[in-house]
């Protein structure tokens, strides 16, 4: 068995200046670049941080950690659009974990996986999935 060492995750922050997106990271000293489009950040950062770490670009992971968008309002929109969706990942989490218990104690209970669907308002192959997954654990 090989034994397997957590890969480093480097922070990067990108703030918006004009048309272009300035990177820097708080985990690398000296590391700060620019890109034109956002979706460039990831490569320019693990070339960069690379560079000055000395090590391969594969070896590491970057995570854009912090995003300014340099208006207040815009920045206060997006940070309330993901905790929004945040709250709504996690609300759905709470509902599968709730409709699957629910599904195997109703099952468990008696009631057939059409009639179980029928309670839960889920069709009865999603019933039998939620059901038959937790016979296999």
């Amino acid at each position: 068995m090989t034994k397997r060492t957590a890969r480093a995750i480097y922070r990067v922050q990108a703030v918006r200046s004009g048309k272009w997106w300035a990177l820097s990271s708080p985990d690398v000293d000296g590391f700060f670049s620019q890109v034109r489009r956002l979706d460039q950040y990831e490569e320019m950062s693990r070339d960069a941080i690379a560079l000055l770490l000395d090590v391969g670009e594969s070896s590491f992971d970057v995570a854009l950690d912090e995003l300014v968008l340099g208006d207040p309002a815009l920045d206060r929109a997006a940070a309330e659009s993901r905790a929004s969706r945040a709250t709504a990942e996690h609300a759905a989490e709470v509902a599968t974990a709730a409709t699957t218990k629910a599904a195997r104690a109703l099952v468990k209970g008696g009631l057939s996986v059409r009639e179980a669907g029928q309670v839960l308002g889920l069709s009865f192959q999603r019933v039998s999935q939620l059901t038959a997954a937790g016979s296999q654990r």
